[in-house]
């Protein structure tokens, strides 16, 4: 995952490079964290668990702090 440093190798480079492996990496597991978010909505599974909202489902089932399910951009 993180680039090994050689010594004529730029730092700032390698430092660059393991942001964006780690960003690619976090994207991923986004995406994956949405695809299970998709199955619970089509199950029907936040009025089969008595929740009035995604939001507070993810607040609580998953474990999730509600302040980042409820944010839009995530």
């Amino acid at each position: 995952m993180f680039e090994v440093a050689f010594h004529d190798a730029d730092p700032m480079l390698i430092a660059e490079n393991n942001l964006q492996d780690a960003q690619r990496e976090i994207d991923r597991l986004r995406g994956r964290q949405l695809a299970w978010l998709k199955t619970v909505i089509r199950r029907k599974g936040i009025v089969r668990d008595g929740y009035r909202s995604l939001v507070d489902w993810t607040a609580s089932r998953p474990d999730i702090p509600h302040v980042v399910a409820r944010d839009p951009r995530i």
